[in-house]
């Protein structure tokens, strides 16, 4: 069970174990954490804080991924400025972002997926409930069914935090 509070350009804490700040290397991760679930050239996974860490080529830490929102591992849980961003619906956590953003540039895949450049904070979502009830339209021999996905639609199903240069640092890598 963890407690993962996201501060967005300053990087994870993880409630009575320690902070992870941006900027520190790989390396202090496995020290505050263990051996990680996965490991490759630029990420860590841990599987069961529902957390992946991801660093540039010199292993130093520059984004924090929660992937799997809605589906955490029994008793974990995440903070983003004081809120749960799984509990909240999806416009709600989106005004919380836009909000603390100060009016800086969204960009994105909406409805799908934003990035709030000022603070480096991205939400996605696979799907959503216009679309959802959309297709129960087109396919009503499958409206049943999507009816139980409505409400994963709801809210969003991963969000990341970034170091303030980890979208302009090259050589161009793939961050969430």
């Amino acid at each position: 069970m963890a407690h993962l509070i996201l501060r967005p350009l300053i990087g994870l804490e993880i409630a009575g174990r320690g902070r992870l700040d941006f900027g520190r290397h790989k390396g202090e991760a496995v020290t505050l954490l263990g051996e990680p679930s996965q490991q490759n050239d630029h990420a860590l996974y841990y599987d069961l804080l529902d957390c992946h860490i991801y660093f540039d080529r010199q292993g130093i830490i520059d984004f924090f991924d929660i992937p799997e929102g809605p589906f955490l591992q029994a008793g974990n849980s995440v903070e983003i400025y004081g809120r749960d961003p799984f509990a909240l619906p999806a416009d709600r956590l989106y005004a919380l972002l836009a909000e603390h953003n100060g009016g800086g540039k969204i960009t994105g895949d909406a409805p799908y997926s934003y990035r709030f450049n000022n603070i480096n904070t991205a939400i996605w979502r696979e799907t959503y409930e216009e679309e959802i009830r959309q297709l129960m339209d087109e396919f009503p021999h499958e409206a049943e069914h999507l009816q139980a996905e409505l409400p994963k639609a709801n809210n969003y199903w991963s969000i990341g935090i970034g170091s303030e240069d980890c979208y302009r640092k090259t050589p161009k890598r793939f961050l969430p």
